[in-house]
């Protein structure tokens, strides 16, 4: 990649960039999948009061 230690998240629909992710050495996350226990839920723990502090923070 053209930027050191750069991240790229990309959100795919019908493995269009499946083969690119692998041919770049990346992890790809099937979320729609038979197995889905990995899920995008930033403020599960909202309710603590750390992370109601980085929720104020961030958003």
């Amino acid at each position: 990649m053209r930027y050191k230690n750069a991240q790229l998240f990309w959100f795919d629909k019908g493995y269009s960039a499946y083969t690119l992710c692998k041919a770049m050495g990346g992890s790809h996350y099937d979320m729609m999948g038979e197995q889905k226990t990995l899920a995008l839920y930033p403020l599960a723990d909202i309710d603590q009061p750390a992370e109601l502090k980085l929720g104020v923070r961030v958003y």
